[in-house]
């Protein structure tokens, strides 16, 4: 069955059946088979919200329907084609009988910038601040003020957020102005689709013609020989005629992967500036942000203590809070310490961290409360020790997700219930102990941060 006509259509409503109906027309309705080489299917799709939604909903019963309708196994990749926007492009040709593919279109456009990605919506802070300063340079005098800007970071930092608030508010103040937002891997499938349909010259004045271009992910067209010398002529085209041209990358320049070293020398002709990790104030003021934005009141232990376990990727940081306000509303109860750290055991530990042993947790504990080690784990019920000895106790359940009996061995040998009744009194002193509350929320931190 041919997979990329009556074969689609039948995977298509076999997935059609097992989703809503607002899912299927919002989402799946509107993606398209592009190409089928061996076993990779090439899937076009309207947006990089699309996408991600796809990945994350919709892959496995999708690529179980097109197997099913293919008799075989395959892969599937979902690339982002562009919503056509106009671009001031001359559209005199359209009334002229074309000899391209049945069914191609010029819609070489624009990713549409996310409503949220503003500069008023950016937390500003020291990882940022030479970023942020220079984005809104551009985007108050773009051609003029740092041209190229290149900025650079890890995943979740903010680059996109930066770079789409410069569009915002170029269409703001010269609506006049084309502005273009693409990512790397839909730059590629642009090139891809003008061989395949022979449209080069479409595709060239379009992206010819843009005033500012924000070129996202700029890593996705390294060692791609016939993208890299597009790109490089596109950036030359705009460039030489005082055009904006603003772009991201997870990397340096100099070590980006590029078959032409011309590109990595005018990467580097403006200002390349870098975006690290946020410090914890800054972690804490974006947390602050998203919560004012969704209407939330999240008392500040909470956000204390999410903002450190989830030190790295603000992605991260916005999902841990959205998962302890779901809880909950969920669960019907009030947005606590106890609450988080109950929700949030798979973030208690930033990737490639090693996590503190239930050790640690006793002497940091020992330490707060002034004893020694030794006193936590010996047999008496002097009330100066049964407090911290069942502090350690439910940290080493809660940060640790160790089990009832380790932890008892790790305490004297103790009967695995004592540590469950622990645990249990903790939670209850939490609901309404702010003093405790705090003390768990300061031994946390030490311990994940390693302190």
């Amino acid at each position: 069955m041919d997979i990329l006509g009556e074969g689609w259509q039948r995977a298509l409503g076999e997935v059609q059946s097992k989703v809503s109906r607002a899912a299927f027309e919002g989402w799946l309705k509107h993606i398209k088979p592009v190409s089928l080489v061996d076993n990779l299917l090439t899937v076009a799709v309207p947006s990089e919200f699309a996408r991600d939604w796809l990945e994350r909903r919709a892959r496995r019963p999708l690529v179980r329907a097109l197997q099913d309708a293919a008799g075989r196994p395959l892969k599937v990749e979902f690339v982002c084609t562009q919503m056509q926007l106009d671009l001031g492009v001359d559209t005199s040709a359209k009334s002229q009988p074309s000899q391209r593919p049945r069914g191609a279109s010029d819609d070489f456009g624009s990713t549409p910038l996310h409503p949220r990605y503003t500069f008023e919506n950016f937390v500003v802070g020291n990882s940022n601040r030479l970023a942020h300063a220079a984005a809104q340079a551009v985007a108050k005098s773009p051609g003029r003020s740092y041209n190229p800007l290149f900025l650079y970071g890890g995943v979740g930092l903010g680059k996109t957020h930066l770079m789409q608030a410069i569009g915002h508010q170029v269409r703001e103040h010269s609506p006049q102005q084309r502005v273009a937002y693409v990512s790397g891997d839909t730059f590629t499938y642009h090139v891809v689709t003008s061989i395949r349909d022979d449209r080069f010259s479409t595709f060239r004045r379009r992206y010819h013609s843009i005033d500012v271009w924000l070129v996202d992910d700029i890593q996705f067209i390294a060692s791609r020989e016939r993208t890299e010398s597009e790109f490089f002529q596109a950036f030359n085209a705009l460039y030489e005629t005082g055009r904006q041209i603003v772009i991201t990358s997870d990397r340096p320049p100099k070590e980006l992967q590029v078959m032409d070293p011309r590109l990595c020398s005018r990467f580097e002709w403006g200002l390349i500036a870098d975006i690290r990790p946020p410090d914890i104030e800054t972690r804490m003021a974006i947390l602050e942000r998203k919560a004012l934005q969704e209407g939330m009141t999240v008392p500040k232990e909470v956000i204390h203590y999410i903002a450190t376990i989830a030190p790295s990727n603000i992605r991260v940081l916005e999902g841990a809070l959205i998962k302890v306000t779901a809880a909950a509303s969920l669960l019907g109860r009030e947005i606590s310490l106890a609450l988080a750290i109950e929700h949030l055991r798979d973030h208690a530990v930033d990737p490639g961290d090693h996590p503190p042993s239930i050790a640690a947790v006793k002497k940091a504990v020992a330490d707060h409360f002034h004893l020694e080690v030794e006193q936590l784990t010996a047999r008496t019920r002097a009330h100066n020790i049964v407090l911290p000895r069942q502090l350690a106790m439910y940290l080493a359940r809660e940060l640790l997700s160790s089990s009832y009996p380790e932890i008892a061995r790790q305490f004297g040998g103790k009967d695995h219930t004592t540590v469950m009744h622990a645990c249990t009194k903790i939670k209850e002193k939490l609901a309404s102990d702010s003093h405790l509350q705090a003390v768990v929320n300061e031994l946390s931190a030490n311990l994940q941060s390693g302190s």
